[in-house]
């Protein structure tokens, strides 16, 4: 079974925390559970025909200002912190890790986006774009185009900085691959 240690201690270089490849830690579980109760929970207030306008609104998962939209900017800047503890360790050991800090501030930035819908105001402006001005009538009307507009060039700057980062972090490439594979699933 492989193992992946994330933090070691100074003292006795024995790890701290390892993350199995095949046994997820408890914290990632808990997330998980919770994941699926909020998305059992949709689906149970729609098979009880929404009894409450109160209820539905909390639990509705398409919508920006919900519990399912809160718990995924926590969700996010959970991440922030852990990468961040992450960084801030192995900075300690190379100067050359110091190009590792985008990576906790794009978690923040994501957190921080997904609580004032910074994307969602992208995207109304990006209608502009479209050929009538406007998503009424094409084939985005309901999400318009910001994941081509704000999306891809992100996706673009990630893989280009994550090429950038591979040779200085050689010795975690199974950790790169699962960390492209994961920003590309998100």
């Amino acid at each position: 079974m492989a193992y992946y240690t994330i933090i070691e201690s100074d003292a006795m270089s024995t790890p701290i925390s390892r993350i199995s490849a095949f046994k997820p830690p408890r914290v990632v579980m808990l997330y998980f559970l919770v994941d699926v109760g909020l998305c059992v929970a949709y689906v149970m207030n729609y098979l009880f025909e929404q009894p409450s306008q109160m209820l539905t609104k909390v639990l509705d998962l398409n919508a920006e200002t919900s519990l399912g939209n809160w718990y995924s900017s926590i969700q996010f800047f959970s991440i922030f912190v852990l990468f961040s503890i992450f960084v801030f360790h192995k900075v300690g050991e190379r100067k050359k890790l110091l190009l590792l800090i985008p990576l906790p501030l794009m978690f923040l930035f994501m957190s921080i986006d997904e609580a004032v819908q910074i994307h969602e105001w992208l995207g109304k402006k990006s209608d502009v774009l479209l050929s009538s001005g406007s998503r009424i009538g094409t084939a985005v009307e309901k999400t318009g185009i910001w994941m081509f507009v704000v999306g891809l060039p992100f996706l673009a700057i990630f893989l280009v900085w994550i090429n950038s980062i591979k040779s200085t972090i050689a010795e975690q490439a199974a950790s790169i691959k699962k960390l492209v594979l994961g920003m590309i699933v998100l």
